[in-house]
């Protein structure tokens, strides 16, 4: 093998290496972008509240499927449904008391209070990924740009 082809090897396989890392990326950001941008803006302009306990359907895990309803800042109500871990909320009751954090600007973004923490993980996972794509396109636009170079210049010999 020559030192030429070797060259063109080494642009192949740099591309490729970093073609897998970026579908990786964008798989990670995918997973995580929900979580993500909800504690984004419950950080940016989030409101804590009162819910109250509509529906529990208790699964075999022990974990609940809470459904809840909270009144915003402008007095809409809303209702929503979320899986609960049994570590994180003990022994709800129908018309009970629930913490609710919700979006001011967009109040259908809402969670329980005791489960914001564990929604920042995601935030920086889809934050860092993000970067992490930026950094691995502009690498691959470098790369194929010298795979063009390459083959222009293999041209000539």
């Amino acid at each position: 093998m020559s030192k030429r082809e070797a060259e063109r090897d080494f642009l192949y396989m740099k591309y490729f290496v970093t073609m897998f890392f970026f579908v990786v990326a964008v798989g990670l950001v995918t997973y995580a972008h929900k979580d993500g941008l909800k504690y984004a803006l419950f950080q940016v302009d989030g409101e804590a509240t009162i819910g109250i306990v509509e529906k529990i359907h208790m699964l075999r895990s022990g974990d609940y499927f809470l459904s809840y309803r909270f009144t915003d800042q402008q007095g809409e109500r809303h209702v929503k449904s979320r899986l609960v871990n049994r570590y994180y909320l003990h022994f709800p009751e129908i018309g009970g008391e629930i913490g609710v954090t919700f979006s001011r600007r967009y109040p259908d973004v809402a969670d329980l209070t005791v489960l914001v923490p564990y929604l920042k993980p995601a935030f920086w996972l889809m934050t860092v990924g993000s970067a992490v794509i930026f950094l691995l396109a502009v690498s691959s636009i470098f790369s194929v740009l010298q795979l063009v170079r390459h083959r222009k210049a293999d041209r000539y010999y």
